[in-house]
């Protein structure tokens, strides 16, 4: 029984994440191409992320907070980090200090979306 819950479970959050990732991807790429970061920039920033998000599956292989919507991480990393990247990139400039692409919210959206994706491959794989 519980192997039938798994496969249908796979069935259909499987295709619902490829579409949240699809959404998230059109989004960040219309609001790159907005605001003028670079694509290589945004695109290393993510593979990065999944790099990182690999690596922290090795040391907390489990979800670290159980909830009923899996792969809710792909929504709220992005949003977090990227807001919290874009404060610190607007502290930065009000201290006359140069910011990189990833002091932005959309280079926190990258990493955190690289993050959330390397981690459930990981997780899940």
């Amino acid at each position: 029984m519980l192997e039938v819950l798994e496969l249908l479970a796979e069935l259909i959050i499987g295709p619902i994440l490829e579409l949240v990732i699809g959404f998230v991807a059109k989004a960040v790429a219309d609001a790159a191409e907005d605001s003028g970061i670079p694509w290589f920039a945004l695109t290393m920033t993510a593979l990065g992320g999944a790099a990182i998000g690999v690596l922290f599956s090795y040391f907390f292989g489990e979800r670290l907070l159980p909830t009923p919507f899996p792969g809710i991480s792909l929504l709220l990393s992005p949003l977090a980090l990227g807001i919290l990247m874009h404060f610190f990139g607007r502290w930065r400039q009000a201290r006359a200090h140069d910011t990189t692409p990833l002091a932005t919210f959309l280079g926190g959206a990258a990493l955190g979306l690289g993050i959330a994706v390397g981690r459930l491959l990981a997780i899940l794989g």
